[in-house]
């Protein structure tokens, strides 16, 4: 009888506490020195409002760019979401793409660390030995976030992490994020440690130095994902991977090896856009069990036809894959190629 008076007390405990969960606004206009309670009320600096969060609050951020003074840090079963456009009453009006929300590391620090939820966030400029955009520990989710300009640094000291991962260095889970641009000595764009899950993202243009240019794969889990023209390697490591684009494919756990055809990787960084062209070989040829609910824009997955597509962004019903690459033999790269060419061949070389 004791024993069920007190889970009673416990149940009930739990209950109050997440009924009175608070949730802060953080704006650019905002002050510190206000409650945070309202977007009227809105904090100047997320790292205000991490400071004053308990378990089970959110925070919720409005567009702009936020050059914080030091690393924000998420606290465990805290959800900080971005993409507002500073009047919204619900998570569901939110529109990540048309109100970016850009946390910048100004080439100093890392960005965030995180043992909550990230969301919806910009992430930029940011500068660590090890995870210079994001440290994704193993409690930590991210999702929808767009990782971009990272750096691990050289350092010399005895750290066994030193210089590993520009962009994300993942324990937990990562689902929905584009990754490009990023630089390290491993791990460029995604340092995806033994427990770490990588889901449904799309990786590009990132450099290592030593290996991984893409994803370094320790023992971690890929699925899902398009890791593409990535320097010393789109995906390398002991990790699993399976229903992925990237070049070292084998055409085992439905893997594949072909040109993603995005829309546009070229000209200015604002202007790159990681949706699929229609005839993609990364349409409708991911796992529909493994994908999460909806792409980085919200997008329901799987579609009505069926089926889920691998990356970050789902595609119209209507697209069709084309045939992705043999798997034998190099892909060739030339100054004076085009990334419309096959790769098979120089005279077709991307």
């Amino acid at each position: 009888m004791k024993c069920k008076y007190f889970l009673g007390i416990v149940f009930l405990c739990l209950v109050a506490a997440n009924a009175f969960a608070a949730r802060y606004y953080v704006k650019t206009t905002g002050n510190d020195s206000n409650s945070g309670e309202s977007w009227d009320a809105a904090l100047k600096t997320i790292v205000k409002a991490t400071e004053k969060v308990k378990p089970g609050d959110e925070v919720w951020v409005a567009e702009g760019t936020y050059a914080e003074s030091k690393t924000v840090v998420n606290s465990e079963d805290v959800a900080l979401y971005g993409g507002f456009a500073g009047t919204e009453s619900q998570l569901s009006q939110r529109n990540i793409s048309a109100h970016p929300t850009i946390i910048a590391g100004e080439d100093t620090r890392r960005c965030v660390k995180n043992s909550g939820v990230l969301g919806g966030f910009h992430i930029t400029r940011g500068k660590s030995r090890y995870g210079g955009g994001i440290y994704n520990n193993e409690k930590g989710t991210v999702t929808n976030c767009t990782v971009y300009n990272n750096t691990a640094w050289e350092s010399y000291g005895p750290d066994p992490h030193n210089d590993r991962c520009g962009g994300i260095y993942n324990w937990g889970t990562v689902t929905n994020c584009t990754v490009y641009n990023n630089t390290a000595t491993y791990g460029g764009g995604i340092y995806n440690d033994s427990s770490g899950t990588v889901t449904n993202c799309t990786v590009y243009n990132n450099r290592a130095e030593s290996s991984g240019g893409g994803i370094r794969n320790y023992y971690g889990t890929v699925t899902n994902c398009i890791s593409w023209k990535n320097t010393l390697g789109d995906i390398c490591g002991g990790g699993s991977e399976k229903y992925s684009c990237f070049g070292e494919a084998d055409g085992k756990n439905g893997n594949i090896r072909g040109n993603p055809l995005f829309v546009n990787t070229s000209g200015d960084l604002s202007t790159w856009d990681f949706r699929l062209q229609n005839g993609s070989p990364c349409v409708d040829t991911g796992s529909v069990d493994d994908a999460p609910k909806t792409d980085i824009v919200g997008n329901p997955r799987p579609g009505a036809d069926g089926k889920v597509c691998m990356g970050a962004y789902e595609s119209p019903d209507e697209y069709e894959p084309q045939s992705p690459l043999p798997v034998l033999g190099p892909l060739y790269v030339s100054k004076s190629g085009n990334d419309a060419n096959n790769g098979l061949t120089w005279e077709t070389a991307f």
